[in-house]
């Protein structure tokens, strides 16, 4: 069970690291989604992250993200996630979100969505997030990452 966890856990940090780290084909956000719209889905997500809410996380995955066979995303998933790649004791403690922004990613193979950024200020490091939606504004995506 731990092994299947780190597996989903690793899965979803490289497929969902591209996401910030530009991998992925970016630009205007798909047709039918805007900015405030994702951005405000981002905002939900992303506090409770730092309210630690992990299983209200988990909840949110689109079902068939969620529930996979090889990379279940469970709360323990997600807080595994966030405290790997942006321990306390490394980035201190939350004090803002400095920038805001919301993009379209077309990635080869993958559905077109949006990914809602926001880096965050902590009192040692800065800490990015990216929150990705599908066309219908499910959860699909997230990655944490330490500036």
């Amino acid at each position: 069970m731990k092994l299947k966890r780190w597996i989903a856990l690793g899965c979803l940090t490289a497929a969902l690291g591209m996401l910030l780290t530009g991998c992925a084909f970016s630009t205007e956000l798909p047709e039918g989604m805007d900015e405030e719209t994702v951005i405000a889905a981002g905002q939900v997500v992303l506090d409770e992250l730092l309210a630690e809410k992990y299983e209200e996380v988990a909840a949110r995955f689109r079902e068939d993200i969620r529930n996979q066979k090889d990379k279940e995303i469970t709360g323990e998933v997600i807080k595994q996630l966030v405290t790997e790649h942006a321990k306390p004791e490394e980035v201190g403690t939350f004090e803002k979100v400095s920038i805001t922004e919301a993009e379209g990613q077309y990635i080869p193979e993958v559905e077109p969505h949006a990914v809602a950024e926001f880096h965050c200020e902590y009192s040692k490091k800065k800490v990015g997030f990216g929150i990705a939606f599908d066309l219908d504004m499910n959860l699909i995506g997230l990655s944490v990452v330490t500036e």
